[in-house]
């Protein structure tokens, strides 16, 4: 694959794992979870989205 293939991808995955750490916070809390539970989720969700970002800018080539 090219250079241009690879930072599609890797903007497509950020995308869609953005999506998933939302849609985790919106199932949380149409679930009723305690506040402490939902706050776990959503730190976790955080974590994902944070370290899809970092992985993302530091593979992107030039």
């Amino acid at each position: 694959m090219d250079a241009a293939a690879l930072r599609k991808l890797s903007h497509d995955q950020h995308v869609v794992i953005g999506r998933l750490a939302r849609t985790a916070r919106a199932l949380a809390a149409d679930a009723g979870l305690t506040q402490r539970q939902e706050s776990a989720i959503g730190r976790w969700a955080a974590s994902v989205e944070n370290s899809t970002a970092i992985v993302t800018a530091t593979s992107d080539g030039p």
